[in-house]
């Protein structure tokens, strides 16, 4: 099963757990990891060239695909497509999302169906965005 396949499966146990499961923290956590892996998948799709990226932003110490360096990766990479800047506005909700999966993970507030509807949103945007290349 490659990325793009994971994340079209985390965006429907996101859908489904909102119908019936209700597992807030579980689903904030796969909202993030749907857009984390359709973003790897893009870029390793298209040859991007992660190594000389994290030379580019002085960051070579850094692990490829790192969650510190993904979303500037995929809009360096979106950027060199001719992609406006407006048009990358929904990957302001990458960090949205990244934090709502820290809170899910490791703080002891609970996520609840407003968090995970947004998330999901969030999510699909990123999603559609990165679609259209």
């Amino acid at each position: 099963m490659d990325l793009e396949q994971k994340a079209k499966e985390n965006i429907a146990i996101l859908e489904l757990s909102l119908q019936k499961q209700k597992c807030y923290n579980a689903v904030a956590s796969r909202a993030y990891y749907a857009v984390f892996q359709r973003i790897k998948h893009c870029l390793t799709s298209n040859e991007f060239d992660y190594i000389l990226f994290l030379k580019k932003i002085e960051k070579v110490k850094e692990r490829s695909y790192s969650h510190g360096t993904i979303k500037r990766a995929l809009i360096d990479y979106m950027l060199t497509t001719g992609t406006s800047l407006e048009k990358l506005q929904p990957l302001n909700y990458f960090d949205f999302l990244y934090n709502k999966r820290i809170n899910a993970d490791y703080k002891e507030n609970k996520m609840t169906e407003k968090d995970i509807k947004l998330c999901l949103k969030n999510a699909q945007n990123i999603i559609r965005l990165i679609d259209k290349l």
